[in-house]
């Protein structure tokens, strides 16, 4: 099994994020083309709406089973399935000739990329825990920055005025392409993990009854590859089965008495119905809604509600994507500096002041730096959350819950808005964003890192006695006579023999 720091960890989440590029650059070219698309159908704001649905249902159908899938056939396995069927389903949104088929093919597009969501975030999870790293934001970054590609290219396709047909099917295949590369570097998440060892047999790791340093025999201490057949391997999620037979050895038992550090292991049982997964499900709705918010109104509001130009309400979400991209780089630094819980809890205090910002803010240039706040400061939440899922001991299923959850919010998050925008505003609606921000900083906690479990073994002064060791005697046949005392003249005893004669039964007797 590889080490935590070993090259081919570093090739593995070099091809997740090569797939989570990808990924972002399919989206982004759907998004890019939605002006083209509205004006192909005609389409109505509701129309739209409504279409918009049918892919935000068939992301949040999938995805809850897209973690059964992934024990059952890999998430490599499962991306390559989902990424060619993307593929092909995008070309339909491209050729759909009329708002029916476009809802049909826009549902299916969402069973298929939430589906692949979820395995490429399990993939990026098993790779995070081998290698002891934090790596899951710049996967996410990695997304941002494949959906701004994929959109800088759409647009290029649009001046360009290529079909969207014909841009679609390129754009797919390309992604799909890269994804395929991306996934040659894949892990096996399904295998065993890198896990600490701790030798169970007190022999074995140099502990006597005595409390010497010596292991069996009075020998030396053994090499690795002794150590290597009397260690047991101590993993976060299953626990080896009982041994039997007469190789069987002790299992090591907690030390008694009080401990220090971290006791706590992962976070453990069904997904559905364990309370910390169910607080991060929650607090990925909050920070997918304000997220959504800003892919959704942002540029309208600042374009309607402000006076800005189109131009510069597009620049004004630019700043917000910018910020989302860049700060999910570092966001492994971050995590490594304030914890994963602290950085997401700081995420939430910025998304506070960035929302109310970009809405009361008399200034243009502050708006804007409203928009790069509030993007800074939402954008830890989704891999934090993806994360701590993955610590469970069913980390497939945990992941697909917490992101079903969070997609959530395509349901309810822009209905939402929208009916408050037409009876309060637009600017007073995104206010009400400040309170999922806020409480984005109050459930931070339910990401914190969780410390591997552990097995310790007992001092020697409480390893149980062994028992004594039997006299040579009893081993060979049965006792004899003590010898009687030689004569000190002679150096002779009575039957004969002088004193050292090591033959007959008394050889055996000694």
């Amino acid at each position: 099994m590889p080490s935590e720091r070993s090259p081919s960890m570093r090739r593995a989440a070099l091809g997740t994020a090569v797939v989570f590029t990808a990924s972002g650059a399919l989206l982004g070219t759907w998004v890019s083309r939605v002006p083209a698309i509205v004006a192909r159908h005609d389409l109505s704001p509701g129309e739209l709406g409504r279409a918009l649905l049918a892919l935000g249902i068939g992301s949040v159908l999938s995805m809850p089973l897209t973690g059964h899938a992934c024990r059952r056939v890999g998430s490599r396995a499962w991306v390559a399935f989902t990424s060619l069927v993307a593929a092909a389903v995008l070309t339909c949104v491209g050729l759909a000739a009329d708002p029916v088929q476009l809802s049909i093919a826009l549902f299916a597009l969402g069973m298929v990329y939430g589906s692949w969501d979820v395995a490429m975030n399990v993939q990026g999870s098993a790779v995070d825990r081998r290698a002891g790293r934090e790596w899951m934001p710049r996967y996410h970054a990695c997304w941002s920055l494949g959906s701004i590609i994929g959109a800088a290219t759409g647009a290029v396709a649009a001046r360009g005025d290529i079909s969207i047909g014909l841009h679609f099917t390129v754009a797919a295949w390309c992604a799909t392409a890269a994804t395929f590369v991306g996934l040659s570097r894949y892990i096996d998440e399904r295998a065993a993990p890198t896990a600490l060892t701790v030798p169970t047999d007190p022999a074995a790791a140099g502990l006597t009854p005595e409390g010497g340093g010596q292991g069996r025999g009075g020998q030396h201490p053994p090499g690795p590859a002794q150590d290597q057949q009397a260690a047991e391997p101590i993993g976060s999620g299953e626990q080896a089965g009982p041994q039997s037979g007469p190789q069987a050895r002790p299992q090591a038992e907690p030390q008694a008495g009080p401990q220090t550090g971290p006791q706590t292991g992962p976070r453990r049982g069904w997904p559905v119905g364990n309370p910390a997964l169910l607080l991060i499900g929650l607090l990925t709705l909050c920070a997918t809604v304000i997220e959504g918010a800003a892919d959704d109104w942002l540029a309208l509001y600042l374009h309607t509600g402000r006076g800005l130009s189109e131009a510069s309400a597009a620049l004004g979400y630019t700043a917000f994507a910018t910020a989302m991209t860049v700060v999910r780089f570092a966001g492994t630094p971050a995590a490594a500096w304030l914890g994963r819980a602290g950085a997401v809890r700081a995420g939430g205090v910025l998304g506070v002041a960035g929302v109310l910002i970009t809405v009361l803010s008399p200034w243009v240039p502050v708006t804007f730096a409203g928009a790069l706040l509030w993007g800074a400061g939402v954008c830890l939440v989704f891999p934090a959350a993806v994360s701590a899922a993955g610590e469970t001991d069913r980390p497939a299923e945990a992941i697909a819950l917490v992101t079903s959850i969070g997609y959530g919010s395509i349901l309810i998050g822009p209905p939402l808005i929208g009916a408050l925008a037409d009876m309060i505003g637009m600017g007073e609606a995104l206010l009400t964003l400040v309170a999922l921000a806020a409480g984005v900083a109050v459930l931070a906690p339910a990401v914190r890192q969780s410390p591997e479990p552990t097995t310790t073994i007992r001092p020697p002064a409480q390893l149980p006695k062994q028992p004594p060791a039997q006299p040579p005697a009893q081993l060979a046949g049965p006792r004899l006579p003590p010898r009687p005392a030689p004569d000190v003249a002679t150096g002779t005893v009575p039957d004969g023999t002088r004193d050292g004669d090591q033959s007959g039964n008394a050889s055996i007797a000694r």
